[in-house]
């Protein structure tokens, strides 16, 4: 029997889980469809721990076997993935896989490989996965991850079930990060649901953020401070660091779109802020007129885009550099 999932928003897909696991024909592979941030990696988690739990009601979140899979330390649960490029996924982290798939597990009735990131698969990784996906052990469970799964073959997709992950409601959000973070301020909780357009993985970011404990917001001020500069090579030096670092690039984008709209805010005159770095956003609207504000803003929300349909990401980070450059030096 199920038990209610931890997840925010998201019914259609909380119920087509639970009606894949009670049927009791679970399917061999399951793709998570959705955009960065949306949940994906914790979604295939909650999938293991359903199919690993020892419990009667599953996922009971307490057992050994969840604790271990939330740990990353079960024994029949494998994570997998490239190095965050694009076309990183190689086969032969496949062929690795494959050698491990036609052992029996270890400790339960599954053994459940999640790829993360399925869609940087390259076509010779994916024709090497679809090989087992032809014949695979009855016990074996696939979890792709994909934020468009247009990136993968027909192939693959006619033998997989596809469960969407969509953004979350403002007030459904909300009300989640309350729940999970009681010692937060519900005005900072608040604010990372607003900015965060329905993506929990983006709200936890921010959180992070505001709370100290990371540099992502650093990371989006610096960028935009070196695209006001004559030349290149400052932003360029900077996004180096992304080359391996798609989901930290995606969250940076996000990032810089909201300073250069607070940005834009104070160029009107306005000092009401949306709770990033203020001292950046008011260097570029004095720095830089209005439209070339607006244009910065498109060229972070067209790579955005661009992440989404899974294009060559070295050329992404070069094409950016050139476009985000261009709207706003000086």
């Amino acid at each position: 029997m199920m038990h209610s999932i931890d997840f925010a928003g998201n019914l259609p897909a909380k119920k087509t889980l639970a009606s894949l696991f009670e049927s009791g024909r679970f399917p061999h592979a399951v793709i998570l469809e959705g955009p960065a941030g949306c949940g994906k990696k914790t979604f295939a988690r909650i999938m293991a721990k359903t199919l690993v739990c020892q419990s009667a009601e599953r996922p009971c979140g307490t057992c050994a076997a969840c604790r271990k899979t939330e740990e990353g330390t079960h024994p029949d649960v494998t994570v997998l993935g490239g190095s965050g490029g694009s076309r990183s996924f190689h086969i032969q982290a496949i062929r690795e896989m494959k050698q491990d798939v036609f052992i029996r597990p270890n400790d339960g009735d599954y053994k459940i490989f999640i790829l993360q990131d399925a869609g940087d698969m390259t076509e010779q990784a994916q024709n090497a996965l679809l090989k087992i996906l032809e014949e695979p052990p009855a016990y074996a469970v696939f979890i792709l991850t994909v934020q468009n799964k247009a990136a993968l073959l027909d192939t693959v997709l006619s033998r997989s079930a596809v469960i969407p992950l969509r953004p979350v409601e403002l007030p459904e959000l909300t009300e989640y990060l309350q729940k999970k973070h009681p010692e937060l301020p519900k005005e900072r909780i608040g604010l990372a649901a607003a900015r965060s357009e329905g993506l929990v993985g983006r709200a936890e970011s921010f959180l992070a953020e505001q709370s100290g404990k990371d540099g992502g917001g650093d990371r989006a001020a610096a960028l935009c401070r070196a695209a006001v500069e004559p030349r290149e090579f400052a932003l360029l030096s900077l996004l180096g660091g992304f080359e391996k670092d798609k989901q930290g690039f995606s969250d940076c984008l996000s990032r810089c779109v909201l300073i250069l709209r607070d940005a834009a805010v104070c160029k009107a005159g306005a000092f009401r802020l949306a709770g990033t770095d203020g001292e950046t956003a008011a260097f570029l609207a004095e720095r830089l007129p209005a439209g070339k504000i607006l244009n910065g803003i498109a060229a972070a929300q067209v790579a955005l885009l661009m992440l989404e349909q899974n294009v060559n990401y070295g050329l992404l980070l070069c094409d950016f550099c050139k476009n985000f450059h261009d709207a706003l030096s000086s």
